[in-house]
């Protein structure tokens, strides 16, 4: 398994977790007040942290790194 330097931040953990339940980079970003772009530059900071080649990779390890949890994705406390 490749280190990983720090968990995710806030702002980072909100767009993995969009991901994670299957909102599309625009529905992201217009929840957040971003640009497509933006999350699109964020999910690109997210594969290069976790070493993942996919957003779905993405989530898979934020889940298994503790970041995410099953709670969280299905919006519960």
């Amino acid at each position: 398994m490749t280190f990983r330097p720090r968990a995710l931040d806030p702002h980072e953990k909100s767009i993995a977790l969009d991901a994670a339940r299957g909102l599309t980079v625009p529905e992201s970003a217009a929840s957040h007040g971003l640009t497509a772009f933006q999350v699109y530059e964020v999910h690109r900071r997210l594969k290069t942290l976790l070493g993942a080649r996919t957003v779905t990779h993405v989530v898979a390890l934020a889940i298994a790194y503790g970041d995410i949890t099953h709670e969280e994705i299905k919006g519960k406390p």
